[in-house]
């Protein structure tokens, strides 16, 4: 007892093992604390979760790291006295015994320290919250995304090592950024660390499922008093690998046909893309059984214009926004809720009003309702006819919802900042979006007789048209039993 207690004397006599002491014990006591409470409590805070189970384990080991910095100075005297004797060899092994029991239980400490700062940082609440301006778009579309119950890293990394040290090293950089205030605003989309981008879509979805067709029912509204529904139904041919000879087309087995048939297990797609979103699309070549099958190139693209890079096509390249969806436009986003219900479509010029006022809108988020309650009235000042004060007040709370969720002025994310790529919206006003980039009707192949062969632009490669512009009640009744639609 005395050789311990002469211990403590000796090391807490140096002001940095002191130090070191200090930090390690508040740490580990840190650690334990919040542990028992993280356990007994429900609910935590996510800022102060970030903080506390991010920054004790780095004082833990900081706190480790001075206290042998401090103790060797004072071991170096000890070793320097002529007379150590016996009590000076009681008081060394006394001291390797203390450290290696301390060392014990630091251990312990920081395994479970460490344990708990990796799951943290592996958590959605981590990726979306931590660096809450940054972050906030991706977050709060993934909060109402189909994959919400999918986190981050499960798509974001890889297997392995190698992948998990390279997205960990990326986030140093980030971090970097976040403190000093130099990132990129809007964020570009995440890239896929160690692995293929469709290697993540593959862990839960199968290419080689035949899925058929599809029948899918789009809802718009015209600009009118009325907001006359001028619906679309679809039928997709969505296809894949049928390994049924009764499914497959021509009765072929292992035939892909469809839209998935892209990504046919013997056939390999590459294009150069000319935007870091890769809307615009220059050189395209497939491959067949690993044969050169075409090769694709706009005969008036500019010489001058340099590609970003070479890509393979995998689901990412028409499924980009999976977990991060925005509504496509101001548009898009009023006739979903129109649809919905959300607004009231017997309301007039609804569609009309709060889609031009929602298009023109740039305020900050705080202030978006006290914006649109100033806003909407207003565009409705000149009309004739208006909204009852209940309609009125639902349109105000509409409206700034589908704003927070697609605005934020701080990055500079609006509705088309991220556009989606699978399908093609006309109305959003770009030609190179979806299926367009690539068949724009303008990437010719020479073939070896000499002639060109335009890639096919034909609307019914991907889809056929069962309805145009027409209200659901006038849709034929065979349709409405496919859709779930009441008969008349």
């Amino acid at each position: 007892m005395r050789n311990i207690l002469s211990i403590f004397h000796q090391c807490f006599r140096n002001w940095v093992t002191l130090l070191g002491a200090i930090l390690t014990t508040v740490s580990g006591l840190g650690l334990i604390i919040s542990t028992l409470l993280e356990m007994m409590s429900a609910r935590s805070n996510p800022y102060l979760s970030g903080v506390l189970i991010v920054s004790l384990p780095l004082s833990f080991l900081l706190g480790l790291a001075l206290i042998p910095i401090g103790l060797y100075p004072q071991r170096r005297r000890i070793r320097s006295l002529p007379d150590r004797g016996v009590g000076g060899d009681r008081r060394s092994r006394a001291l390797i015994l203390f450290i290696g029991l301390l060392t014990v239980i630091n251990v312990l400490l920081l395994s479970i320290g460490g344990h708990k700062a990796v799951t943290y940082m592996d958590s959605p609440r981590f990726c979306g919250t931590s660096c809450h301006t940054q972050m906030q778009p991706e977050w709060t579309a993934y909060q109402r995304s189909a994959h919400s119950q999918v986190a981050c890293v499960e798509c974001h990394i890889g297997p392995g090592t190698p992948a998990f040290v390279e997205a960990k090293l990326q986030g140093l950089s980030q971090l970097f950024g976040t403190l000093t205030g130099k990132y990129q605003r809007p964020v570009s989309p995440a890239k896929v660390h160690g692995q293929r981008t469709g290697a993540a879509c593959e862990a839960c979805h199968n290419r080689s499922i035949f899925v058929g067709d599809r029948v899918r029912m789009y809802p718009h509204y015209k600009l009118d008093k009325e907001n006359s529904p001028a619906f679309n139904v679809m039928l997709i041919h969505v296809g894949g690998r049928s390994s049924d000879p009764t499914d497959a087309p021509g009765g072929e087995p292992d035939k892909y046909s469809g839209i998935h048939s892209h990504l046919a297990k013997n056939r390999i797609i590459r294009y150069e893309y000319l935007d870091a979103q890769r809307t615009r699309i220059g050189k395209i070549t497939v491959l067949q059984d690993g044969k050169l099958k075409a090769e694709y190139r706009r005969p008036n693209a500019d010489p001058k214009e340099k590609p970003l890079g070479e890509q393979v096509m995998e689901c990412i390249d028409c499924h980009n926004r999976p977990a991060h969806r925005f509504d496509g436009t101001a548009r898009q986003a009023v006739e979903r809720a129109i649809f919905e219900g959300r607004l009231d479509a017997k309301q007039p010029y609804l569609a009309k009003v709060v889609t031009e006022v929602l298009g023109q809108a740039e305020v900050a988020r705080d202030g978006a309702e006290a914006y649109f309650k100033k806003a909407i009235p207003a565009a409705y000042a000149s009309m004739a006819e208006r909204p009852s004060a209940e309609a009125m007040d639902q349109a105000i709370r509409s409206v700034t919802q589908i704003y927070l969720r697609n605005v934020f002025p701080k990055m500079k994310v609006r509705f088309d900042t991220y556009p989606d790529l699978a399908g093609h919206h006309a109305e959003a006003g770009d030609a190179h979006v979806g299926c367009l980039r690539c068949h724009d009707g303008q990437h010719e192949a020479k073939l070896p007789n000499g002639k060109s062969k335009t890639m096919d632009k034909s609307c019914d490669l991907c889809h056929d048209t069962l309805a145009t512009e027409k209200p659901p009640e006038k849709f034929e009744d065979t349709l409405k039993q496919v859709l779930g639609l009441p008969l008349d």
